[in-house]
């Protein structure tokens, strides 16, 4: 669950969010380097859409030599909102987190993860929300 706070208005929305992420390794450029991608669905409240898909685009960096591994992690997030005036919008995302590797297979994570909505697009639609999102994720990971 993800909550929006706008500082200025008073008003906020919250959104119920479920998906998957797909990291991608890169051992040619790193060990510890992947590729993140995925689909998230937002159910939103309060807002002029019924629902927003979310498509990040990031490079995840993650310590892989223990059973307790960081992560940091630095991309976009790729927004795309159903019946709204603004079709599609993007945030810088930045963010990091720990998992705990149970087997060989499967890991317990947990992230936090914060969004920067670029200066530009607060011009252009004259957003009085704060240009900072953050939000705290829990998740387990399978190795395939």
């Amino acid at each position: 669950m993800t909550f929006y706070n706008k500082k200025i208005t008073g008003t906020g929305f919250r959104t119920n969010d479920i998906g998957t992420n797909v990291y991608l390794w890169m051992p040619r450029a790193s060990e510890k380097l992947y590729f993140k991608t995925g689909l998230t669905y937002c159910n939103v409240e309060k807002f002029e859409t019924d629902y927003i898909l979310n498509v990040p685009i990031q490079l995840y960096y993650q310590y892989s030599h223990y059973k307790l591994r960081p992560n940091f992690y630095l991309g976009s997030n790729n927004y795309f909102p159903k019946g709204a005036i603004l079709n599609y919008f993007w945030t810088l995302s930045v963010g990091g987190g720990l998992n705990y590797k149970l087997s060989n297979i499967f890991s317990l994570g947990t992230n936090i993860n914060s969004n920067l909505i670029p200066i530009p697009y607060k011009m252009l639609n004259n957003e009085n929300s704060s240009l900072f999102s953050y939000s705290f994720s829990f998740g387990i990971r399978m190795d395939l």
